[in-house]
């Protein structure tokens, strides 16, 4: 497993308001940090976070404190679902596509080093290296599911942002 010290510029990068500083994120040595992904957007007043469910489609939830499938961790340029192992990737195919909305499915697939799978921070945003879009919560009733992790151009809406919240590292 990557360590904090190996992934700290995007750690830091990628936190938003986060009540550690970068002298406490070094002192955690060799340990994993794990976070809950929030979406900025919340259209029904509900708090959504990132989950990876058991079809490999990420959609966001309502944020649940004891959700492992809602718990991600950092390696490198890739984020990665601590329940399923598998890294958050913009699906490549046609089938991937929505026409509708212009926009690409994103899902949990097997760690691969693909751009792809390849994340950087822009403000609150994240973005793809694959295609240079922004992670998005689809909030459109063109969405099926409602409310699935998308990528789409970047335009620094609210539902294009997102908030990194460290959370209690799983019990094994």
């Amino acid at each position: 497993m990557a360590t904090p010290r190996a992934c700290l510029p995007i750690v830091l990068a990628l936190l938003l308001p986060l009540a550690a500083s970068a002298a406490n994120l070094t002192a955690l040595g060799d340990d994993v940090l794990y976070f809950t992904i929030k979406a900025g957007y919340n259209p029904d007043y509900t708090e959504r976070c990132m989950d990876a469910g058991d079809d490999d489609n990420v959609i966001l939830k309502p944020c649940s404190g004891d959700a492992v499938s809602q718990l991600w961790y950092i390696s490198g340029d890739t984020i990665v679902n601590y329940n399923s192992g598998k890294c958050l990737d913009v699906c490549k195919g046609l089938s991937c596509y929505n026409f509708f909305k212009g926009a690409t499915q994103v899902i949990v697939y097997e760690c691969n080093d693909g751009d792809n799978q390849k994340w950087s921070s822009d403000a609150a945003a994240l973005v793809s290296a694959y295609n240079d879009d922004c992670l998005e919560m689809c909030d459109s009733s063109r969405c099926d599911p409602m409310y699935n992790a998308i990528t789409d151009a970047c335009d620094q809406d609210d539902n294009q942002q997102w908030g990194f919240n460290l959370a209690d590292a799983p019990e094994f």
